[in-house]
């Protein structure tokens, strides 16, 4: 889902393609003043909603629901809504990812950059770093990173991405159930989760 804003129907006009933070929503404080801030300004904007795996997923992600949902699953939504954007007629973009997102939004620039991209903007992007993500672990969770992500890696290893292990501390969400492969693509060593990079 999204929340597209047109202040007239030229799509000759930059579009704003905005994402929000970690398991948030389009619907968020920031999200949705910026958006009323850009249309103010008479500047088009698109506010997408991660699905993260749930069909018209809406709020913030609810822990009681499994996850499934990759980091990297954002890279290819943006892309899908800039293909839908350019199927309309944009003809130039701009990107603007918060927290999460500016990561994201930044990875997909880097990889997927294109001929109608003309911004990025991220509003504090998040960093990461594994020796900092097992002590913000430990001192949340009170657990060690490194044996649940060793497990999660092992199951990928033997070709059971979709392994749901649970009870199970994931994110923002204690005692819940995650795959596998969520747990590895969050968790895992990739220089391409530090924004910097």
């Amino acid at each position: 889902t999204a929340e597209l804003e047109m202040t007239d129907e030229d799509w000759s006009r930059p579009v704003v393609v905005m994402l929000h933070g970690t398991m948030a929503h389009n619907k968020m404080e920031i999200m949705t003043q910026l958006q009323s801030l850009l249309t103010d300004n008479e500047v088009n904007s698109l506010n997408i909603n991660l699905s993260l795996g749930i069909s018209q997923r809406k709020g913030m992600y609810d822990c009681s629901k499994p996850h499934t949902h990759l980091h990297e699953d954002a890279i290819k939504e943006i892309g899908l809504w800039v293909q839908w954007l350019k199927q309309q007629g944009a003809t130039h973009l701009v990107l603007l990812g918060h927290s999460r997102g500016g990561n994201q939004t930044a990875w997909y620039a880097a990889e997927k950059d294109s001929e109608k991209l003309d911004k990025v903007i991220l509003i504090a992007p998040a960093t990461w770093n594994p020796e900092y993500a097992a002590k913000d672990y430990k001192e949340r969770y009170g657990k060690d990173l490194a044996a649940l992500l060793n497990k999660a890696e092992t199951l990928v290893s033997q070709g059971k991405d979709d392994t749901q292990i649970k009870p199970v501390d994931f994110i923002y969400c204690k005692q819940t159930s995650a795959s596998a492969k969520s747990i590895v693509s969050y968790y895992k060593a990739d220089t391409r989760k530090h924004t910097p990079s």
